[in-house]
């Protein structure tokens, strides 16, 4: 019989309490590897099937003095309650240990190349600057957001456009240009440093199917406020055009140029969309605005995060796609 997760959840709170903790990572582990099952009623706690199993591990590892694993659960765990008071505290406590780790072993800020590969064995090239949340993760993992990169090599089609809109250092549209040279990748990202990665990043492979505009992506053309991390912020990717707790206080306000899609676009291009992926930290309704006629013409599979630091509920995004069925992916 499959376990639930409250057992496995009040399993490891007992072996935590007696600081047995191996036997605490087992269970909490077991709890957030299962599948939420079908029939949910009478004793469920939803929870245990979420969020909670990794904020225990993020305490467990922290015990154990293992604090790249910590704030990886910690940071599973935010994506379930983004603005629960206690993820925040861990995670600008563990981003600066993490930090100051680098720095009292002399590692510093350092680019590391790495090779990667997408599911046909097809490879590509990176250079990650480290230390860097989303950097050590591939490093670490080979991959970053594996259920996202799985969908997209479902779904992409052959002489296609996958636009990325937020595309941070560049890692899904490598790996779908190195899937299928005949999907040009558009991309557009607004950090001014994390750009320069980008770019590095593509031209480091020579892809010839890559595209790269240092914009943020709305629903109005000119410029627009954002507030840049700065470089020694352990996860830059958390920077946006609206202001959440997460961004912290090692920031800058600067002002980069916006646009829609519907406008900067051309026709051609507008319909031959196959894949929509936005992940902007809370500016996804915006970008779907600034949108509606590409979506309209091209009716692409949409790929997006929804934050609840967000100023629009994601009953306001749903309500911009009323033929499209929504599955949420993990």
């Amino acid at each position: 019989d499959v376990p639930r997760a409250e057992f496995c959840c009040r399993l490891g709170y007992q072996y935590l309490q007696r600081n047995h903790i191996t036997k605490a990572i087992f269970w909490y582990k077991l709890a957030a590897d299962l599948e939420k099952p079908d029939y949910r009623r009478g004793f469920y706690y939803e929870n245990c099937w979420t969020w909670l199993p990794h904020i225990q591990l993020c305490i467990c590892y922290f015990r154990l003095g293992d604090y790249e694993q910590s704030y990886r659960h910690n940071e599973f765990a935010r994506s379930f309650q983004p603005n629960d008071v206690s993820v925040l505290h861990n995670k600008q406590l563990l981003e600066k240990i993490l930090l100051d780790n680098k720095v009292a072993y002399g590692r510093g800020k350092s680019t590391v190349p790495v090779a990667l590969s997408n599911f046909k064995g097809d490879t590509f090239r990176m250079f990650l600057e480290t230390p860097g949340f989303i950097e050590e993760t591939i490093m670490n993992s080979g991959s970053w957001e594996p259920h996202l990169t799985q969908l997209l090599s479902k779904v992409i089609r052959d002489d296609s456009v996958f636009l990325d809109i937020g595309t941070n250092i560049g890692y899904h549209a490598l790996y779908v240009a190195s899937l299928n040279p005949k999907v040009t990748c558009i991309c557009f990202e607004p950090h001014p440093a994390i750009y320069n990665q980008l770019k590095r990043n593509i031209d480091s492979n020579g892809f010839d199917n890559i595209i790269s505009h240092n914009k943020a992506v709305g629903d109005t053309t000119g410029n627009i406020d954002f507030y840049m991390q700065n470089e020694d912020s352990y996860n830059r990717g958390m920077s946006g055009v609206h202001y959440n707790n997460a961004i912290g206080h090692n920031f800058e306000k600067i002002e980069v140029e916006v646009v829609t899609l519907d406008d900067f676009l051309d026709e051609e291009t507008k319909r031959r969309i196959s894949v929509l992926k936005i992940d902007t930290q809370g500016f996804e309704y915006q970008v779907l605005s600034g949108a509606l006629d590409l979506i309209q013409q091209s009716q692409p599979v949409i790929a997006f995060e929804f934050h609840d630091y967000s100023e629009t509920r994601l009953q306001d995004i749903l309500d911009l796609l009323p033929n499209y069925k929504v599955y949420k992916i993990h």
